[in-house]
C-alpha cells in the first residue's frame, strides 16, 4: 500500500521543521505532491501531479488530512475520466 512520504526541504536557518510537502508515489510512476508554497496563504495546500492536473492545483482543504483526501479523490476522478476518455476512442 502506498504511503505518504515527507519531502519537505528547509534551510539550514529555518527554526519551524513542520512538514509542507507530502508525496505518494504510486504505479506507473505517477507521483502525487500535496504541498504550499510561499507564495500563497499559509493554510492553502497545493496539488501536484504531472499529466493529470495542469500546475499547481488549489486544494479546498486547510488541514492537512484532509488536503491528502481531497488530493487523492480528486487523482482518482480525473484518472476515470482519462481512462474513459481513452476507452471511447478505442471504440471509434
Amino acid at each position: 500500500m502506498a504511503k505518504w512520504n515527507d519531502i519537505s526541504a528547509h534551510s539550514r536557518s529555518e527554526t519551524d521543521r513542520t512538514p509542507k510537502t507530502w508525496e505518494m508515489k504510486g504505479p506507473c510512476g505517477l507521483r502525487i505532491v500535496v504541498t504550499r508554497h510561499i507564495h500563497y496563504p499559509k493554510d492553502q495546500w497545493l496539488l501536484v501531479c504531472a499529466g493529470v492536473v495542469d500546475g499547481q492545483y488549489e486544494l479546498e482543504a486547510k488541514d492537512i488530512m484532509a488536503a491528502k483526501r481531497e488530493a487523492l479523490t480528486l487523482v482518482a476522478t480525473r484518472l476515470h475520466e482519462m481512462a474513459e476518455f481513452a476507452a471511447r476512442e478505442q471504440l471509434r
